[in-house]
This record gives structure tokens, C-alpha cells and sequence, in this order.
């Protein structure tokens, strides 16, 4: 049996005139915040923070209520890859069994939904990303960084565009 979708039904195709406006203002948005990320706060794993958007605004819908449980399990993704790096690169092949049992048991937990604030999708999909054999020098400190600062730039950008569309909604 599957468990009804939480999510609200999609929102009717926009014209081509808006998605194209929507694209414009991805792009520009985006591009602010290579420049706040990178030139004010220094912070360079920019690919992070674009998943971490993509999975909060895709798969979550932007909805502020699923906000804490994208980040935490997105920062809980970063984590198990970075004990999974540390620990094979330290104690070679124990190390690695050993990282690779803990990310197994944090599989589990997501199987079973038992913690899902911390461990879900969200993490899992950054897992699968940062445990690529191109991540293995990443510094797992600025990822983890890069993402919670998107975090706040996205939720403090999100809540301006929905007060602006009520407003006109309203008008």
C-alpha cells in the first residue's frame, strides 16, 4: 500500500512568457549568489548548494515546513560521505568497511523512516553525489557550510517572492 502524496497538486503549466521569466530570474538569482557565497562569504562547493535547491524546491515544493528536514538530512548526507572519505583514506580497508557499515545502517534508517527529519532523501541524493570518486578530495567542511548558508538565502528569497505573489494575488 502506498501512503497518499503529501504534496499539493502541481500548478498549471506557465505561459511561455513566464517560464521564460522564470528562467531569467533562476539565472539572476543564481548568479547573486555565486557572488555572496563566493565573493562575501567564501564559500566554493556552489554545486551543494544548487542540489540542496533543486531538492528543496522540487521535491518539497519550497514548502517551509519541509525547509529543516531538507537541510538536516542534507547536511546528514554530507556527513556520511565525509566518514566514509576520512575513514577509508585513514584505516584503508577497515576503515572503508567501516564507513560503508554506517552508511548501510543509515540506508536502514531511511528504509524505515525512523528519523525522518535527519535521515532522508534529501541526504541520500548527497551522498550519492559526494561519495563519486570525483569527490574525493572535496572539503567537506565548505560543502556543508555552502549548503547551510543556501539555506538561508533561499528561504529568505522564497518568503519575499510568496509575499510579493500574495500581494498581487490579493491586488
Amino acid at each position: 500500500m502506498t501512503e497518499p502524496d503529501a504534496h499539493p497538486p502541481a500548478a498549471p503549466r506557465p505561459s511561455l512568457l513566464a517560464g521564460a521569466g522564470m528562467l531569467v530570474a533562476v539565472f539572476a538569482f543564481s548568479a547573486l549568489w555565486v557572488v555572496i557565497a563566493g565573493g562575501v562569504l567564501h564559500l566554493h562547493s556552489f554545486f551543494a548548494s544548487f542540489v540542496f535547491a533543486w531538492y528543496w524546491g522540487v521535491m518539497d515544493r519550497m514548502e517551509f515546513n519541509r525547509l529543516a528536514p531538507a537541510l538536516l538530512g542534507s547536511l546528514v548526507g554530507v556527513a556520511l560521505a565525509w566518514q566514509l572519505n576520512y575513514l577509508s583514506a585513514h584505516y584503508g580497508a577497515h576503515g572503508l568497511a567501516a564507513g560503508v557499515a554506517i552508511i548501510a545502517v543509515a540506508v536502514f534508517i531511511q528504509f524505515m523512516q525512523w528519523a525522518p527529519m535527519l535521515v532522508n532523501l534529501g541526504g541520500m541524493l548527497l551522498l550519492a553525489i559526494l561519495t563519486a570518486p570525483q569527490f574525493t578530495h572535496t572539503n567537506f567542511m565548505d560543502v556543508g557550510e555552502t549548503i547551510a548558508a543556501s539555506a538561508v538565502y533561499l528561504s529568505v528569497l522564497v518568503f519575499i517572492i510568496k509575499r510579493i505573489m500574495a500581494a498581487r494575488a490579493k491586488a
